[in-house]
């Protein structure tokens, strides 16, 4: 009954440990610079960049500090320090407080503007460093971003500037959900790594904007943008994006998981229902781009990143109370697997970032942003496969 469990289970393990991982230390990971260049193609080379994203620092400290304390790779632990030393001693404005956007290749700053989305990453980054490899000099880095966090970027409109100037003296005060969702992620992972109450306090507060300004009440739609009043915006408030929504729904059970709040596995069930019935392209496969409110498809595209996110919001659905339920998922994920592997995992630990409709490739560059949406359906879908062939 779980022959094809163990069949993948073995897959990933070998395409994390043996192609993903050293395939992105050696050929994204530049340790002249300390830090990650922007992309790769697909054939190794890097893709020459003006400058490096704080959100690529961030994204990858949590890869390799977690692919060090899971063993899967050995070498994570001094890549991950590297990236915290690249981004407390080159992307922290000590002058004017937070992170700035970008910096250039030899470490002076690019953008020194800052935004809520890179932000989200560097806390995401420092609370895995500190879990992973219980690197308490992160502790007081966590502090500062969550001191920036609620002196500038906070609005009192209730939700998070998305952009600001470098001396926060403008602010964007539109509502964007996406930097909302990973400022989510990273509250969950630093009170799971510090126990401290101000990130239990952001997740309430976070949950408490999901339910009543991002989650549409009737169409279970989660909008990408909305204007200084939480209406959509005439120009993309149209646009729904499936990906964010299994992302969302993903999510709020990790954050139910830590605060124990079950009450909060039926919000996340109205987000992945509305991914599941629109979302899945059922003559192709994959997860489309974006689509509207009310289903129809608005990008028919099929980045790798909205497959990752359904993968992880199926591995959470493996195991449960419904029977039913839970062998949907089992089959649901067995596909979504075989699709992601058959169709953008590469064998040499590459992957394909941009499909069509009809899964052609057209954009070879890999994002140094992708192993952190890679790995982490990765490891979450090993985790579901363990426990069914033990169960």
């Amino acid at each position: 009954m779980t022959g094809w469990a163990i069949t993948l289970r073995s897959q990933i393990e070998a395409y994390i440990r043996d192609g993903l991982l050293p395939y992105v230390a050696d050929r994204a990971f530049d340790p002249l610079l300390g830090g990650f260049n922007e992309f790769l193609t697909e054939d190794g080379p890097l893709v020459p960049s003006d400058f490096r994203r704080v959100t690529i620092c961030g994204r990858n400290m949590f890869v390799f500090a977690t692919a060090f304390g899971l063993g899967d790779f050995a070498d994570g632990a001094a890549i991950a320090r590297a990236c915290f030393d690249d981004l407390t001693t080159r992307f922290f404005d000590d002058h004017f407080g937070g992170v700035i956007f970008s910096i250039n290749h030899d470490g002076s700053p690019h953008d020194r503007d800052k935004d809520l989305y890179g932000t989200a990453f560097a806390l995401f980054g420092l609370a895995e460093m500190r879990h992973h490899l219980d690197h308490r000099a992160a502790d007081p880095w966590l502090a500062r971003l969550d001191g920036i966090l609620s002196r500038y970027f906070l609005l009192p409109s209730g939700w998070y500037s998305a952009k600001a100037s470098t001396d926060w003296q403008t602010r964007d005060h539109r509502l964007f959900q996406n930097p909302h969702m990973h400022l989510l992620e990273a509250s969950v992972a630093a009170y799971r790594a510090t126990g401290a109450a101000v990130h239990k306090g952001r997740i309430l507060e976070l949950m408490h904007l999901f339910e009543t300004r991002l989650l549409d009440p009737k169409s279970h739609a989660i909008g990408e943008f909305k204007d200084e009043a939480g209406n959509p915006t005439p120009d993309e408030g149209h646009i729904v994006e499936p990906g964010h929504h299994f992302e969302w729904a993903w999510l709020i059970g990790e954050a139910a998981q830590v605060l124990d709040r079950p009450d909060w596995h039926g919000i996340a069930d109205r987000a992945f229902d509305f991914g599941l019935s629109f979302g899945i392209d059922p003559v192709h496969g994959g997860v489309f781009d974006a689509v509207a409110p009310d289903g129809s498809i608005v990008r028919d595209t099929k980045r790798i990143w909205p497959l990752t996110e359904y993968i992880k919001a199926e591995a959470v659905r493996v195991v449960g109370p419904d029977p039913k339920a839970a062998q949907r998922a089992q089959a649901a994920l067995k596909q979504a697997l075989e699709f992601f592997f058959a169709h953008y995992l590469l064998p040499n630990g590459g992957w394909r970032e941009r499909l069509t409709r009809d899964l052609v490739c057209y954009d070879a560059r890999m994002p140094a942003s992708t192993p952190y949406h890679i790995y982490l359906a990765l490891i979450q879908a090993r985790m579901a496969l363990d426990k069914l062939i033990t169960a």
